[in-house]
């Protein structure tokens, strides 16, 4: 296309600077008239009568044309020709730079996508180093629960100032991998109430505040709760009109430095003289 353009231009060029040239040079010179020829013809061996002269005159009109005359022609020509390639090369070229703007814009589209896929792979390795650290995290963290809460006694036997003794043996134990820093650890019995009333496990203000290290795999030593119940609170409760119940409560830290809570709420049984987990919300607690 570059190479028809170029000759095309240098045509025109050269015509163009060549037919002054022959203008110049030969303006002056013209075929020969046949006209002469012809009317010399017609005088001799036509009368003025004779249809045929009018034809001849328009002949000699026809033949009437100089060499510059024609150079202008074929330089018109040429010019028209190089216009139509101009022209043509020019729709080419129209063409050719709609494709490149299309094919920008793809590319773009394309640039657009790829960002978007590396920042959706950045969000997912992201992600995924949270989850191992989080993985991590819940391996090698501390796990404090109770290992053993049994009811220990008879609670049916009466004491000499006639009241009865409920007590409870609990065992705290380190589930997980790493050792707890124990700040805070209360157990207590709540008063009798009626049975439809548990407590919620929380943070006793008169709670022993305290550091100690309890390691992995491990268990605090045992510990037993008693309360005395007063033999009208006796009967309530073996009736089941009212229960008693006994609330846990444990503070402490992982070897991430994060703190963590172990609450619990448990229900004195008086048919099978056992302690009962109370269900629903907040009677749990693991944090």
């Amino acid at each position: 296309m570059k190479s028809a353009l170029k000759v095309s231009t240098l045509l025109t060029i050269l015509l163009i600077n060549w037919s002054p040239i022959m203008q110049t040079s030969l303006g002056s010179t013209s075929f020969p008239k046949q006209g002469a020829w012809a009317a010399e013809i017609s005088t001799s061996t036509h009368s003025p009568d004779n249809p045929e002269t009018s034809w001849d005159k328009s002949w000699d009109k026809f033949w009437d044309v100089t060499i510059s005359d024609i150079v202008v022609a074929l330089c018109t020509l040429a010019l028209a020709i190089s216009t139509g390639f101009l022209v043509r090369i020019g729709h080419n070229q129209e063409a050719i730079s709609e494709g490149q703007r299309t094919i920008m814009g793809q590319q773009k589209i394309i640039m657009e996508n790829a960002q978007k896929t590396a920042e959706q792979s950045q969000k997912f390795t992201e992600a995924h180093s949270r989850h191992l650290e989080e993985s991590t995290f819940l391996q090698d963290r501390s796990y404090i629960a109770t290992k053993e809460l049994k009811v220990v006694g008879n609670i049916n036997q009466q004491l000499p100032n006639g009241s009865h003794k409920l007590s409870c043996e609990i065992t705290f134990h380190n589930f997980g991998k790493t050792p707890a820093l124990i700040s805070t650890m209360c157990v207590s019995w709540s008063k009798p109430m009626p049975s439809n009333s548990p407590p919620i496990p929380q943070r006793d203000p008169k709670a022993l505040m305290a550091l100690w290290m309890l390691g992995s795999d491990q268990s605090e030593p045992p510990t037993i709760e008693s309360t005395e119940l007063s033999v009208a609170d006796y009967q309530l409760i073996k009736s089941e009109t009212n229960s008693i119940w006994l609330v846990g409560w444990v503070e402490y830290k992982d070897v991430f430095d994060k703190p963590h809570v172990t609450g619990f709420t448990r229900r004195y049984d008086p048919n099978f003289n056992v302690m009962l987990p109370v269900t629903g919300d907040g009677f749990e607690v693991r944090s």
